[in-house]
């Protein structure tokens, strides 16, 4: 398996309790999902591993517990640490829906506001609950753009830039 095919879905950040289970940061964009039963690639020492998933949980926006098979102790799971986690997932794809929306991975996509023309760049994507924010740099100023579906017209991934049509209000603050 070339790793040039694969999706990158996070890193295996730490471990979590005795048993061999393993919190991973995510990374993924949106549209790649790992469930029981599926097989992730891990990275060790250059070469791509396989391993299927017993188990999967989100922890938060950005992580996630992943319990992987053959990985029963702390041990074994502490030897992944700082690992990269690719799926053999496309990752392509244009009209998420909102509970799909990216909460990682878009720091450093070009944002373009489809009505202004504007252009500016994604620093951070804020996790606020119900309402999750793209921090953008726009013309020297900082501007907090929902991140919600209804906005976002576009997502080229292999660009990294988004179009969106920021609402009238908050351009006129830029």
């Amino acid at each position: 398996m070339d790793k040039a095919s694969l999706s990158k879905a996070g890193t295996i950040i730490k471990t979590h309790g005795i048993h061999g289970e393993l919190v991973m940061k995510m990374t993924a964009s949106y549209g790649l999902t790992i469930r029981k039963g599926d097989t992730v690639f891990i990275l060790i020492d250059g070469g791509l591993v396989p391993f299927f998933v017993l188990s999967f949980e989100e922890s938060g926006s950005r992580s996630a517990l992943i319990h992987l098979e053959n990985v029963e102790t702390e041990e074994k799971a502490g030897r992944l640490k700082g690992a990269d986690v690719y799926l053999d997932q496309p990752s392509k794809g244009s009209e998420p829906s909102n509970s799909e929306l990216p909460l990682s991975g878009l720091e450093g996509y070009e944002l373009v506001d489809e009505v202004s023309g504007k252009r500016g760049m994604v620093v951070d994507v804020i996790d606020v609950p119900g309402n999750p924010l793209l921090r953008i740099q726009m013309g020297g100023k900082e501007l907090l753009v929902p991140l919600h579906r209804e906005f976002i017209k576009k997502w080229n991934r292999e660009e990294k830039q988004l179009v969106v049509r920021i609402p009238g209000d908050l351009v006129e603050l830029y």
